[in-house]
């Protein structure tokens, strides 16, 4: 019996660029804690939540292999979430 080349995808490890795309998915879940934005946290601390992402995210896809397609697209993603982030804050003091 000889050794597949490649292992099956559910034996793949967890990349940075799969780990990018999964951040992204965490800052669109973050949409909806915007209803409760006034009782527990501030609109603020939601953006400021999302530009952390947004930075680490733009790490994970600095690190990410040059060899990868679509490397940026993550940072991509990330940025227009962030972008749509900032509509909800009407002024940022």
């Amino acid at each position: 019996m000889t050794m597949p080349d490649k292992p099956p995808p559910s034996a793949r490890k967890l990349s940075l660029h799969r780990l990018a795309y999964g951040m992204d998915g965490v800052s669109l879940s973050l949409f909806g804690l915007y209803p409760f934005a006034g009782a527990y946290f501030g609109k603020q601390q939601i953006m400021g939540v999302a530009f952390g992402i947004t930075i680490l995210v733009l790490l994970m896809c600095l690190l990410t292999e040059r060899t990868v397609q679509n490397r940026w697209l993550p940072f991509l993603l990330a940025f227009i979430l962030l972008m749509i982030h900032g509509l909800f804050i009407p002024c940022l003091k």
